[in-house]
């Protein structure tokens, strides 16, 4: 009962990385019996963009016996593929052998959306400010440059970093000259 509680995607592995468990979430989610899921790196799981990634890192995991951390897209029982972090961890016995793994699916589909969003809304944000016919520079408080759009840069013939230092080196002259 405490393991099907669990918001997430559980799942339990041999020491040699074998599916042995999983929770309910699991079977519901994938619209699988637990013998289809042990097949997983050649079923219908995984996005076929990430499956090589994933079974890669898997092999890494298991090799080192060091812990997993991926983010790739799982197929749920409609079709409909998901974002999902899977976090997957060693359990050793009083030798530190591993004995068994243990590994959560937590689906952040809605995060990767609204980072997806955010990415696309900076990249407008971005092409705006570029096609702004005149110098565009934005400073925090302190007076550090920000942002500068293409045609400051094409003016001074500099890089965003070398006008950052140069503002920051220009703020120091002055206030040195006004203390």
């Amino acid at each position: 009962m405490i393991i099907d509680s669990i918001p997430g995607l559980v799942h339990t592995l041999t020491a040699a990385g074998e599916v042995e468990f999983v929770n309910q979430q699991n079977l519901r989610y994938f619209g699988k019996t637990l013998e289809e899921l042990k097949d997983w790196a050649s079923n219908d799981v995984f996005h076929p963009e990430d499956l090589p990634r994933v079974i890669a890192s898997w092999n890494s995991t298991l090799e080192t016996g060091q812990p997993d951390e991926i983010e790739c897209r799982l197929r749920r029982a409609d079709g409909v593929y998901r974002w999902f972090q899977l976090r997957c961890l060693p359990l050793r016995d009083s030798e530190g052998r591993i004995i068994r793994w243990m590994s959560l699916h937590t689906d952040i589909d809605d995060r990767k959306r609204v980072e997806e969003a955010l990415r696309a809304s900076e990249l407008n944000l971005r092409l705006i400010v570029d096609t702004i016919p005149g110098l565009v520079c934005t400073m925090n408080a302190s007076g550090e440059i920000e942002l500068l759009n293409r045609r400051v840069l094409e003016y001074f013939g500099k890089t965003t970093e070398e006008l950052k230092s140069w503002a920051t080196a220009t703020s120091s002259i002055r206030m040195t000259a006004l203390a």
